[in-house]
């Protein structure tokens, strides 16, 4: 199924998996990492580019600003990216943001008091790179203490 998230302004499309995830229960363990996406790359010789489901951008990126966001379901507790085969600092992480049910089957940002955290919408800015491979890991921070990673060629 396709799930939409909506940011101020963007609007992003995903496909979620809701019977791998994990269900949403309010007042339970945080549930482990299910789902993880790099979906959007930014820089100022594209602009934002959508890139959930693809290894490699369709755009030649580069220019003095370049972003990559990631989208990942469940709660991890060892954050890890790296750059054309670099670990980056942890500064490079400058936006992360709940994202929440919104009690009819998608997913939500902001969250709102009552809503449910499920997840993490995280902005790496990746200034000074023109192209290379974006990789991004975590672990779970329940069991089964999962380590998912994603990656993607940036142009």
């Amino acid at each position: 199924m396709w799930v939409s998230v909506s940011s101020g302004q963007r609007h992003i499309e995903f496909p979620f998996d809701s019977k791998s995830s994990a269900p949403i229960i309010p007042n339970q363990p945080a549930p482990p990492l299910t789902e993880m996406y790099v979906y959007e790359v930014e820089s100022s010789n594209c602009g934002v580019e959508n890139t959930v489901g693809v290894s490699t951008t369709g755009c030649d990126h580069g220019g003095s600003m370049l972003r990559a966001r990631v989208l990942e379901i469940g709660y991890g507790s060892s954050r890890i990216a790296w750059m054309g085969g670099g670990t980056l600092p942890g500064s490079a992480l400058v936006s992360s943001n709940m994202v929440c049910d919104d009690g009819f089957g998608g997913l939500v940002i902001p969250c709102s008091a009552d809503q449910t955290v499920v997840g993490w919408f995280l902005e790496y800015n990746l200034d000074g790179n023109q192209n290379g491979f974006f990789r991004y890991q975590n672990t779970s921070t329940n069991s089964p203490f999962n380590t998912m990673s994603v990656q993607i060629s940036i142009l």
